[in-house]
């Protein structure tokens, strides 16, 4: 099934994914700001623990038969979101929204366990998020999904 996506799509897909984490972060209690700065998204502050997360978001659309494709980020942009995180004495993590075809699935996770996850490549990080990866790492993930209604 081949999607007939708008030309803005990716730009449309990177605000939701971002306003998505925005919602949900500040209605878990943190402080959060959305930012425009080379490497992160977002910044959070956790007012309990006074931990400070820097966070590069990504969203991807995924139809039926590509659900379980990674995600593919260089090596380059993971070294831009550490050097952010420096500057802004955060952090480092990932901010990773997965559009299905019947459900959206986020994830919050530290860019340290991601890399245990999922390692690193010379030429790509490939970021695995299909059942098998939320099952296995459970431990190492915040997980929320939203469903579409159908109309029977």
């Amino acid at each position: 099934m081949k999607i007939d996506k708008s030309s803005r799509h990716s730009k449309i897909a990177g605000n939701f994914g971002e306003t998505l984490f925005l919602y949900w972060l500040s209605k878990k209690g943190y402080e959060i700001a959305l930012v425009d700065h080379t490497g992160i998204d977002l910044i959070a502050y956790e007012k309990k623990t006074g931990r400070r997360f820097g966070i590069s978001v990504k969203t991807r659309t995924r139809i039926s038969g590509t659900e379980n494709e990674g995600l593919y980020v260089k090596p380059t942009d993971i070294d831009k979101v550490k050097n952010a995180c420096i500057h802004f004495a955060c952090e480092p993590y990932f901010g990773i929204v997965v559009d299905r075809a019947n459900k959206i699935d986020a994830i919050f996770v530290s860019m340290d366990d991601l890399i245990k996850i999922n390692g690193i490549g010379k030429a790509h990080f490939n970021i695995k998020v299909n059942e098998k990866f939320m099952k296995i790492h459970d431990d190492l993930i915040i997980r929320f999904e939203y469903k579409e209604f159908s109309k029977n």
